[in-house]
């Protein structure tokens, strides 16, 4: 199976990369490829993806693919245009390019606004619009087979060593 991990050099998609090159062919994509980051894995091929580029690109990028992970995300400096909006142009241009899978990392109660006052979610209230809107295009205007994945948090820790 081929797929596209579109955010793979950010805190998840190159953790995930790593993870779906075990069993599958991975086309990492992201504005700045760093093949350095996946170099002893030859399931592994880094592709310049911008999302900020039209619907037609992101579809070139995705021809021959089976299966799309997006987790990529601004930490918060661009969510409309990329967490939002980028994220539907993937969705488009999957359809576009005849990709039948997509994966989407969401946030936890993204679909629930009534939940977004909890105490650990008030400082997300943005991040978890865009999430809202773009999950809810993907549920409602798609034709795609999907999943939303809602984490509960993402933390930065340092990988132990075995």
């Amino acid at each position: 199976m081929k797929v596209l991990v579109i955010g793979a050099n950010g805190r998840v998609g190159s953790l995930l990369v790593n993870k779906l090159a075990a069993q599958h062919q991975v086309l990492a994509g992201s504005r700045n490829p760093n093949s350095a980051n996946n170099a002893d894995n030859i399931n592994i091929e880094q592709i310049y993806i911008d999302l900020l580029s039209d619907v037609d690109t992101l579809a070139e990028s995705m021809n021959g693919v089976d299966a799309i992970y997006f987790v990529s995300g601004s930490r918060g400096k661009n969510l409309l245009q990329i967490d939002l909006h980028g994220a539907i142009k993937t969705m488009k241009a999957a359809e576009k390019a005849g990709v039948k899978r997509y994966i989407m990392l969401s946030s936890v109660f993204a679909l629930q606004p009534e939940r977004w006052n909890e105490s650990f979610l008030s400082d997300l209230a943005d991040y978890n619009m865009a999430k809202h809107y773009a999950d809810l295009y993907l549920t409602t205007q798609t034709q795609l087979d999907y999943t939303i994945l809602q984490p509960g948090a993402l933390k930065e820790e340092q990988e132990l060593k075995k």
